[in-house]
This record gives structure tokens, sequence and C-alpha cells, in this order.
């Protein structure tokens, strides 16, 4: 059984395409390998990783959407929000977190663990993701309830399933 996203999108969520520039800048930064090329190669490969990368992600999720996650401020503040990260969810009877990535601006302020909560209470349903084996998002996974479930050399695979309604 196949479920469809949900139609209330969390406060701070946007949907938006795989190929939205802040996406794609935010995922150059997370390639911190090519920072030493060249501008015009670096570009260029920034270019064919992403687009490879989300043919993989069409070819092993094709239905899963794109989403932005902004920081939202206190009302009334000067600037209601800020497009600070994204996510690539994947809705089926389990929720498959695919990819998800901050701005490094925005990293270690709890912003992940805001929108990970974000997208567990919006799930209500396993969510299961992977996570590079010793990559410091690993602690945030944990934190936040998921639980080893798999893996390989490289990667490990965590699930969180949601506490049994009283």
């Amino acid at each position: 059984m196949n479920h469809p996203p949900h139609p209330d999108l969390p406060r701070g969520w946007q949907e938006t395409g795989p190929d939205d520039p802040f996406v794609r800048a935010v995922a150059a930064c997370h390639r911190a390998h090519l920072n030493a090329l060249p501008d015009a190669i670096r570009n260029q490969m920034h270019d064919l990783q992403h687009r490879a990368q989300q043919q993989a992600y069409r070819a092993a999720y094709p239905d899963h959407r794109t989403y932005l996650i902004s920081h939202l401020f206190p009302a009334g503040a000067a600037a209601p929000e800020e497009t600070i990260g994204y996510a690539l969810v994947n809705w089926d009877e389990v929720v498959t977190l695919i990819d998800v990535a901050l701005h490094p601006d925005w990293q270690g302020r709890g912003h992940g663990g805001a929108a990970l909560a974000a997208l567990q209470r919006w799930a209500d349903r396993p969510v299961v993701l992977n996570v590079a084996r010793g990559n410091r998002a690993e602690g945030l996974y944990r934190r936040a309830g998921f639980q080893p479930c798999g893996g390989d050399e490289l990667n490990l695979r965590m699930r969180w399933v949601p506490a049994a309604s009283p």
C-alpha cells in the first residue's frame, strides 16, 4: 500500500524540485573534496556529481519529493524565515529520508534536530535512513530515537518507529 505525502507540510518546509538552485548550492558545500579544483573544473564536477546523484535517487525512489527547510524566526521578527537546508523524502509504508543537508552556516545550532523532529511528527510512521559511518549526524539520529538496523562497512542503516498511541 503506497501512502501519499501528507497534504499539510510542516511549518518551515516547502516542496521544490531537485534542481532548485539552493539545493544545488548546499549540496556543493558538502563536496569539500572538490574545493581544491580550479573554478571552471570545480563547477563542472559539482554539476556532474549533482546530476549523477539525482539520477541515482530517481532510479531508487522514482516518486521521492524534495523539500526546502527554513529557519522560522519569532513572530514579528524582521525576517520571518530563511532557507537553511533541504531534504529528499520517499513516502511509502516506511518513509525513507534519502538525503538531508543544512547549509554549513546553520549547522551545529539545533536546526537539524528540529527539522528531523518535524519530519518524524509529519511522517507518523517508521522512518529509515542511511548515514556514513563516522559522520557526526549519526549522533543526531541516535538522539532523535533512530536505532541501527543494518548497513555495510561504509554506511549505517537506521530506523525510527513512532511510539504507540495510548
